[in-house]
């Protein structure tokens, strides 16, 4: 196995960063209709609390609920990094630090240390790694560590 002392980089939450993030740990690739089960139900409620007349503001409430719903889903992508990107963490300095004991993340607004014996799971994907830690996924970028850390964390992969 690869030993590591310590590896530290610093790097900005851009929306570069997002975008890869983004495509990197997304599992939905499917563009079915059961996508937009909800929106539909949404709609279909929301008109037929209309047409019966019970309360208006609340089926039109649920009509606007249920077009609000399928653009989030049509627009997924999009729709994420926007939230990400009015997130205070956009645009923000983050301290990564990797060592035989942990991953540490540091900016002005987290600081969080995932323990290896902690991480349940470590994916490689196409251009990083994603890190499971509880119920979390964190995204590690290729772009940001050095091959001697690469194959550390490979290696963790292995495990």
């Amino acid at each position: 196995m690869t030993s590591v002392n310590e590896f530290t980089c610093q790097y900005k939450l851009d929306k570069q960063y997002f975008i890869e993030c983004y495509e990197q740990s997304t599992t939905t690739t499917s563009t079915s209709i059961k996508k937009y089960n909800k929106s539909l139900f949404f709609i279909i409620v929301g008109t037929a609390m209309l047409l019966t007349q019970l309360n208006s503001y609340a089926s039109w409430f649920l009509i606007a609920l249920g077009i609000l719903e399928a653009l989030s889903v049509k627009f997924q992508k999009s729709w994420w990094l926007m939230r990400q990107m009015f997130s205070k963490a956009a645009n923000s300095d983050i301290r990564l630090t990797i060592n035989e004991q942990h991953i540490q993340i540091h900016s002005y607004y987290v600081n969080k240390t995932l323990p290896w014996s902690e991480v349940s799971q470590v994916i490689k994907t196409e251009k990083g790694f994603i890190v499971f830690h509880g119920k979390a996924r964190h995204y590690l970028s290729n772009q940001h560590l050095n091959n001697v850390i690469i194959k550390f964390i490979s290696n963790k992969v292995k495990k």
